[in-house]
């Protein structure tokens, strides 16, 4: 099987509206970094971007999903509770 690599420069990254990836999302954009058109089976990863005020519904994965905040302050809320 062939290798396959993906490099990106962060100063060329397109960011755009994420559309049926989380609908009902306000205020957000995101840049793909590797996901299932570019060959990964099993993989998806990305950079997002969240305006002030803006905000992504509640909604369920069937994997795991992690974010750094980079810039600024998140609220976080779950069923179990909110933090900030």
């Amino acid at each position: 099987m062939a290798a396959s690599f993906v490099v990106q420069r962060a100063a060329s990254a397109t960011y755009q509206a994420p559309g049926p990836l989380a609908p009902g999302a306000h205020g957000y954009s995101r840049c793909v970094g590797v996901n299932y058109e570019m060959g990964a089976v099993h993989s998806d990863f990305g950079m997002s971007r969240l305006d002030a005020g803006g905000y992504i519904p509640a909604h369920v994965h069937s994997f795991e999903e992690t974010f750094y905040v980079m810039d600024g302050q998140v609220v976080l809320a779950t069923a179990e509770a909110t933090t900030l």
